[in-house]
């Protein structure tokens, strides 16, 4: 289930790091990134939260996956 998650995500438009530019790091976590960012393709500025799966015990990597599944099936224009 997780890969699946992740390759879900990664279907969306703008899916790596790549497509975007970072303009500043929001926060920092024990599990991850936040960073301010603006996609190349059309010049909008989100937020990118890049998470450290490999530092994760089984229970937060499910949590994850959740929290992926959610934002997926939420429309909202502040949630790509």
């Amino acid at each position: 289930p997780p890969a699946t998650a992740a390759a879900a995500a990664a279907a969306s438009v703008g899916t790596t790091l790549n497509d975007y530019d970072v303009l500043a790091t929001i926060g920092r976590g024990t599990y991850g990134t936040v960073c301010r960012v603006r996609r190349r393709a059309d010049g909008k500025v989100l937020v990118w939260k890049q998470i450290d799966y490999g530092a994760m015990g089984d229970a937060e990597k499910r949590l994850v996956v959740q929290e992926v599944n959610i934002l997926q099936r939420v429309r909202h224009a502040h949630i790509v």
